[in-house]
């Protein structure tokens, strides 16, 4: 004979059991990850960047290169001033500088970081391209696009696991997937209009992205030793770009011509003399 306590135990369990049979019908809604797991991620990779500086470059750290912060800063202020810019109090946007000489490219972490490479800083020839390709960073994290990349791929489990300290294999690897692979081609043409519409009231000559690309299909580069004419494949590689083209180009030439950018200004002095600080580095 089974005893009184064993037998009010089984009620318990039978009784769960109902109950969550009940509750199966009232499915919870699934709220997702969030800004603060956004920021919380993007801390932890920002980290694992500079602990591996031998393979992603060595950070020139504002405290040692003020100069050139103060620079970069004033060319984000001149992108946030946009109206556009929908997440400027919730992220902290900020510029990186990578110390790699051979690497033509940016990109962005969640949360904020954006992210230029010596190589690509010293072949740019203008502010207003800097502006340009600073303001379509900023427009993937202003999306939320690196973040939803990385939960897209890895699932929210994972991403919790790695904010939490776990899978600390997994780090290398989401900055590897944002720094390696470009985005799809609807994302990237809305980013390259966001180039042109985050700065048009500026004083800026718009379409500074369209002139990077159509240089970049022409022009040689410096890699090492070796000259490299026509280094579309590279620099769409290291620029991150979906596909370097005329037609590329002539959607961002046509966005200013639909918003009626007026600005005219390079500011080619106060870039020279930003690359002359790193030249001399």
């Amino acid at each position: 004979m089974r005893s009184p306590g064993l037998r009010f135990s089984t009620f318990l369990i039978v009784a769960g059991i109902f109950v969550l049979g009940c509750q199966e019908s009232e499915v919870p809604e699934n709220q997702g990850l969030g800004l603060q797991e956004e920021l919380d991620l993007g801390a932890i990779l920002e980290k694992e960047i500079d602990t591996a500086s031998s393979k992603y470059g060595q950070r020139l750290k504002r405290a040692d290169y003020q100069s050139l912060y103060d620079y970069l800063d004033a060319v984000q202020d001149s992108v946030l001033k946009s109206e556009l810019i929908l997440r400027g109090s919730d992220i902290r946007f900020e510029p990186i500088i990578l110390a790699d000489d051979n690497k033509y490219q940016a990109f962005s972490l969640p949360g904020g970081a954006h992210y230029y490479y010596t190589g690509l800083l010293k072949y740019l020839e203008d502010e207003s391209q800097l502006v340009a390709l600073m303001s379509k960073e900023m427009s993937h994290n202003d999306r939320i696009e690196p973040f939803t990349r990385l939960e897209l791929r890895y699932g929210q489990d994972i991403i919790v696991d790695v904010i939490q300290g776990g899978q600390s294999n997994l780090r290398q690897d989401m900055i590897d997937l944002l720094l390696e692979i470009g985005y799809d081609s609807v994302t990237e043409l809305s980013a390259d209009h966001s180039s042109v519409d985050y700065l048009c009231g500026n004083s800026y000559l718009p379409a500074g992205l369209a002139r990077i690309y159509e240089r970049a299909m022409l022009d040689s580069i410096q890699m090492d030793t070796i000259l490299v004419l026509n280094p579309e494949g590279i620099l769409r590689q290291y620029f991150t770009f979906y596909s370097l083209s005329m037609i590329r180009s002539n959607e961002i030439r046509t966005r200013v011509d639909s918003t009626a950018c007026t600005g005219d200004s390079l500011y080619s002095d106060r870039y020279q003399s930003f690359v002359d600080l790193l030249n001399a580095i």
